[in-house]
């Protein structure tokens, strides 16, 4: 989160990212989980292999659906809108 906005993040960013990533995680076999696998069975660190999940995530195919979805949802300030 640093990196991509340049300063500390705040706890409430740093508890979002944790919860995304053990959502992503637990989210059966995809995309991220699989690669994560798929590193961390050749022997490679922990991080390496957190890395490589969220390189995959980074794809429009994966993660990025999840951009279209919450451009969706920011269209609409409460929920009685979206219906």
């Amino acid at each position: 989160l640093h990196l991509l906005h340049g300063e500390k993040p705040s706890q409430s960013w740093e508890k979002a990212m944790h919860i995304s990533l053990v959502l992503y995680a637990e989210h059966e076999f995809n995309a991220s989980t699989f690669t994560s696998r798929v590193i961390a069975g050749t022997g490679s660190d922990m991080y390496s292999a957190i890395i490589g999940a969220i390189g995959a995530l980074r794809g429009p195919k994966h993660g990025g659906a999840n951009e279209v979805s919450l451009e969706i949802q920011q269209r609409y300030e409460t929920p009685d809108e979206a219906e």
